[in-house]
Parts: C-alpha cells; sequence; structure tokens
C-alpha cells in the first residue's frame, strides 16, 4: 500500500489523514502524497494530520480536478453577494448592483424569486435561525428583512440609518451564537448592532417544508 511504504522524508501519517487522500484520484496521490511529506519534514512534523494536507498547499487543480460548472440567469449589474441557505442543499440568494436580490434553485437556471430594491445591494445574508429569513444591505443605507413566511415579494422591516448624512450599508452579519442580533456595516466606518424581534429569529412550523416547496416550484 502507498502510505505503508517507507518515505524519504521519514513522516508518518497519521489515520485521519487517510480519508482526505482516498478521496483523490488515484493518479494524482503519489505527488500529491510527496508534497505534503515535504512540507512536513521542511516544519519537523513527524505526522502528517489531515490539516497539514491543506496547509501544504497542494495544486488543487489535482486534488479536486472535476469541479461542476453552473451558469445561472445574469444580472444587469455585478453580483457582489452569494450565499448558500444554511438549512437546504440546492437553495442559494445572489445581491447585485442593479438593484435586485434573487432566490435561486442550483438545478434551475432561472431565479425562484426576484425581489427588486431601489439602490444598490451589497451583501445577502440568510439567517441561521430561521430558513424563510435572510436580510440584505443597501446602497441607500437601508437593511432590509426579509420573511419569505410572510411576503414573497418585498421586505417585512426596513432598518435605516437615522441621521442625515447618507451612509451606504455594505455588509451584514447575523450572530449564530445569539441569534436576535444582526451586526451591519456602513460607509465612513460605521457599525451598528441591532437587535430582532423574536418573530423574526424563532422558527415556525414547517418552515423548511415551505422553502422546498418554493424551490420545487422552480422546476415544474
Amino acid at each position: 500500500m502507498l502510505f505503508e511504504q517507507k518515505n524519504e522524508y521519514n513522516v508518518r501519517w497519521k489515520d485521519e489523514a487517510f480519508p482526505v487522500m482516498f478521496n483523490l484520484i488515484t493518479k494524482n496521490m503519489p505527488e500529491i502524497k510527496m508534497h505534503v511529506e515535504s512540507y512536513c519534514a521542511q516544519r519537523k512534523f513527524p505526522e502528517v494530520k489531515s490539516d497539514y494536507i491543506f496547509q501544504s498547499k497542494p495544486d488543487m487543480r489535482k486534488m479536486y480536478p472535476n469541479p461542476i460548472f453552473s451558469n445561472y440567469e445574469s444580472s444587469t449589474g455585478s453580483v457582489y453577494s452569494v450565499n448558500c441557505s444554511p438549512f437546504h442543499r440546492s437553495g442559494f440568494l445572489t445581491a447585485s448592483l442593479d438593484g435586485t436580490v434573487k432566490l435561486f434553485d442550483t438545478a434551475s437556471i432561472k431565479p425562484v424569486l426576484t425581489f427588486e430594491q431601489s439602490s444598490y445591494v451589497f451583501k445577502v445574508e440568510w439567517s441561521p435561525s430561521r430558513p424563510l429569513v435572510f436580510a440584505t444591505a443597501s446602497g441607500n443605507g437601508d437593511v432590509c428583512i426579509y420573511d419569505l413566511n410572510e411576503k414573497k415579494k418585498g421586505p417585512v422591516n426596513i432598518l435605516r440609518f437615522d441621521e442625515e448624512t447618507h451612509r451606504s450599508a455594505v455588509t451584514l452579519r447575523f450572530n449564530k451564537n445569539q441569534k436576535d442580533l444582526l451586526a451591519v456595516g456602513y460607509s465612513g466606518g460605521k457599525i451598528r448592532i441591532y437587535q430582532l424581534s423574536q418573530m423574526l429569529c424563532e422558527p415556525g412550523n414547517d418552515e423548511l417544508s415551505t422553502l422546498n416547496s418554493i424551490l420545487t416550484e422552480s422546476k415544474q
């Protein structure tokens, strides 16, 4: 067996590293194995752990030579943000400078739903606690909260920066540990943390099934 043979770098492979290597294309395995062993020897690591395989920065084209390429309906402006659903393996959202937010199913070229805003959309992100909730950050400073369980055409809430000076909302992030908090970054270096209502944080009955139904409609 390849990994039982003595190697010139005198490093030992730990069992945890084998699953990563055994998923490689067979013909590329010896080259990647030698590359990783050299990396470990240079840093005086006596063993090869799974983390070291990726830390050694092997040629990803040889690690994963068969990526899947899919093309989806284009936006008329640059797409600044893409976010995959943490609850559904085939659902993802895009945000574009043309002012649109689109919900896609990976199996369909056309979007399942399209939401239009009056300004650039720089960021979109799914809620980590509600399968049907997501938020967007826009160039006019608006932070739009969408709940597909309540409305499928527009936001259920809009958080606006309450200063006369115009600021764009350029990024946002839900707090995965404290699910009622949403952090937003604005132009000019401003950061705000908003506390969301319980309605936007606590999942209702069959939300995942509802999301699956929405995505399934695109395949019919």
